[in-house]
């Protein structure tokens, strides 16, 4: 009876203490990680969020094209702040004629106007999402 008692005490014991653990989803933080780039947030909730900050990508822009006039080839050549702070692609015919093309950028970027050479952009927007990679601990 004693052995009994005793063994009854055990398991409620084992019981008891596995219902006084802490619950473990609370501490995110200690479980999940967020992916390179991202850092690891919580607000006063415990919500947890992976977040990127807005980005931005510069480029130059692209080479200024060759013309066809009157059966020649005119090279337009890069006129840093031309009209204003915007820079031109500009270039003289045989004729004396100037002809002037706006800069170009590549696909994605927008031309971003400035005192000085211009350059091209893109912008990367803020991302935030759920943490989502297991940390083994």
């Amino acid at each position: 009876m004693k052995t009994l008692l005793l063994s009854c005490l055990t398991v409620s014991v084992a019981v008891l203490s596995g219902l006084m653990l802490p619950n473990q989803s609370v501490h995110a933080a200690t479980y999940f990680t967020c992916k390179p780039g991202y850092s690891f947030q919580v607000n006063q909730n415990s919500a947890a969020r992976c977040f990127k900050a807005e980005s931005f990508s510069y480029k130059s822009p692209l080479k200024c094209p060759s013309i066809r006039i009157l059966n020649k080839s005119v090279g337009l050549f890069l006129n840093v702040d031309a009209r204003s702070n915007k820079d031109m692609c500009e270039g003289k015919d045989p004729l004396g004629t100037i002809h002037s093309r706006n800069l170009a950028c590549a696909s994605g970027y927008t031309l971003d106007t400035k005192k000085g050479k211009d350059r091209c952009k893109k912008r990367f927007p803020a991302k935030a999402e759920a943490p989502s990679k297991r940390v083994n601990r």
